[in-house]
């Protein structure tokens, strides 16, 4: 939703807003009357015109706009404002081990040595780089990795076979332009034998948040 909000606005005829993105997209909508606002004091509130447009965001990564909205009264009198706006798609997704969805609160138990990780992308998954896993036994890597990414876009799949039994840690990370996300980190427990979790630190004990998935509109400032 953009929309600006006129003082003494009785006689606005019209509101417009250009819409110009760093991508070379360019779209003027007409803004339609939406209802009066009011500002600063109860006692004595300034009151304005709301005037909006509902846009419906492109679905393209990283890319900046400019919002001109122009104002124009019954005598052609015109009066504007300039809004700056940054759209980006969130990326975010979950891993699976031998198809089974893992959390970082995942505690398995495996049969088999040769396992397969998987991670699914559920958003913005053109700006995925890599996908990668490590492996860890008594807090040491042992192994680590990167997924393959399948025909479908969003898939990364890599097969691995453990050496021995035991209990191992289990990290999965995913890659973009100048940034790493967590989202698996779990106990797995290869072969016969009880799960012994190692000691957690209060950092490893605080767990990993969620990134937001979506598309976002971010206002980054506004000028006259």
């Amino acid at each position: 939703m953009i929309y600006i909000d006129l003082k003494d606005a009785s006689g606005i005829a019209s509101a417009t807003v250009k819409i110009t993105g760093s991508d070379g997209y360019s779209a003027t909508f007409n803004m339609a009357y939406s209802s009066t606002v009011e500002y600063g004091n109860p006692q004595n509130p300034i009151i304005c015109e709301r005037w909006q447009y509902t846009w419906a965001v492109p679905a393209k990564n990283d890319v900046a706009y400019s919002f001109l909205c122009i104002a124009k009264d019954p005598l052609g009198n015109t009066g504007s404002k300039t809004l700056y706006g940054y759209a980006t798609t969130a990326v975010d997704g979950y891993f699976m081990i031998n198809d089974q969805k893992v959390t970082v609160e995942s505690r398995i138990t495996l049969a088999t040595r040769t396992v397969t990780f998987k991670f699914v992308a559920t958003s913005g998954a053109a700006t995925i780089i890599n996908v990668n896993v490590d492996i860890k036994k008594d807090g040491t890597i042992i192994n680590a990795g990167y997924l393959a990414k399948q025909a479908d876009g969003i898939t990364w799949i890599r097969t691995y076979t453990f050496t021995e039994d035991g209990t191992f840690t289990v990290n999965g990370y995913f890659y973009t332009t100048g940034q790493s996300y967590q989202r698996m980190s779990v106990f797995c427990q290869i072969g016969e034998g009880d799960l012994e979790l190692p000691q957690l630190n209060m950092l490893q004990m605080l767990g990993l948040a969620s990134a937001g998935i979506g598309l976002a509109l971010i206002f980054t400032g506004k000028k006259h």
